[in-house]
Formats: C-alpha cells, structure tokens, sequence
C-alpha cells in the first residue's frame, strides 16, 4: 500500500455552480465514493431544493495524470482507480499505464498493471540488461565472449518485436510487458 498518495475528488453542486455559487468539497476518492456522493446530494437538496440535485467532480488530486477527463465519471470506476493507485508499487507508472490506454476492466486494473510492468529503468539497453541477467540468458558463455553481447539491439528487439513497450519516465522509461 502506497501512503504517500491520497486520491480525492472535488464534488461540486452542479446546480449552485450555476446559479453562481460554489458549493462543494474534497471528498477521499477511495472509500464508498459513490455513497458519499449520494449523501452529499442529498444533504444539498434538503438544504436548498432550488440549487437542484446534479453533482459534478470539479478536480481531481493525486490521481498523477490518470484522472477522468470528465467531471461526470463513472464513481465506482473512480474509485477503483484511486483504490489501484495507493495499492500500486509506483503510482506514477500505473498513471502512464492508463494513459496509453492499458489497463482494460477498472476492476482489474491493479493486476493488470502488476503483471505488465516490469519497472523503471534509465533506459531501455538498462532493461536489456537487467533482463539477460535475469533470465540467465549468456549463462554458460565464456565472459570474454558474453562481453560481445548488443544489449542495445536486444532492447530495440525487444520493443519492435511488441513484446514489450517502454514510456518515458521522469527519470529513464517505464518497462511493460505485452505477452501477459
């Protein structure tokens, strides 16, 4: 669990906003979402029937740039994503999962994201590398020979091939895996 992050959302009351007001406020994005939403439409209604019953989510906070693009989302899908993001080994890397479009059902998208990343590198011939060790793959290879080895065509294999797909990070490229 990632503590540093906290997801919220700004609810705001749609029909107050139009009426000129700004009625609203920052709600955790990863507890019954939906609930509070409801109880705070509620609550608004009851106080002034006139302002009407719409909510709207006016921003979004710790969400990197995963965050709907929409202030009408789907609340429950908001919620599994702020709920992915504190659960996520990097936060920032899921982010940019989202944003090239990975990811797949919201319910799922924490595991989906967990089996496809395979972490931050400063570049992709550093992945190669990792990778070859990993996987053992020159075992065997006498040193002076393995010393031969093109890990920068390997990784360009690797990307072209579509087995994997590199993003770029603040510092180096996000690795994910294509073949889970």
């Amino acid at each position: 669990m990632n503590n540093e992050i906290k997801p919220r959302v700004w609810v705001g009351n749609l029909g107050a906003y139009n009426a000129g007001k700004l009625i609203g406020e920052w709600v955790d994005a990863t507890d019954n979402l939906a609930e509070t939403v409801t109880g705070m439409v509620a609550a608004w209604y009851a106080a002034n029937p006139m302002d009407g019953d719409e909510y709207y989510i006016g921003d979004y906070d710790d969400f990197g740039g995963a965050a709907p693009k929409t202030e009408w989302p789907n609340l429950d899908e908001v919620e599994a994503l702020a709920n992915a993001l504190v659960d996520a080994t990097d936060p920032a890397a899921l982010a940019t999962f989202l944003e090239y479009g990975c990811g797949g059902d919201m319910d799922r998208l924490g595991e989906n994201f967990e089996h496809a990343y395979r972490g931050r590198f400063n570049n992709e011939t550093d992945f190669a590398r990792d990778y070859v060790e990993a996987t053992g793959m020159l075992g065997g290879v006498p040193e002076d020979v393995a010393g031969y080895f093109d890990y920068e065509a390997l990784a360009h294999d690797m990307k072209a091939g579509g087995d994997y797909w590199f993003a770029p990070a603040k510092l180096g490229v996000y690795v994910f895996d294509n073949t889970v």
